[in-house]
């Protein structure tokens, strides 16, 4: 059951790495969204 409980900031932490692996244009449209 723990692991559907997935926190908020681990989360985040997961799709950046995501997008530092996709590429830096995706990469610099996130930062302009956050």
């Amino acid at each position: 059951m723990q692991a559907a409980h997935i926190h908020p900031s681990n989360e985040k932490s997961v799709r950046t790495a995501e997008i530092e692996i996709a590429s830096p244009a995706i990469r610099a449209d996130v930062g302009v969204m956050n």
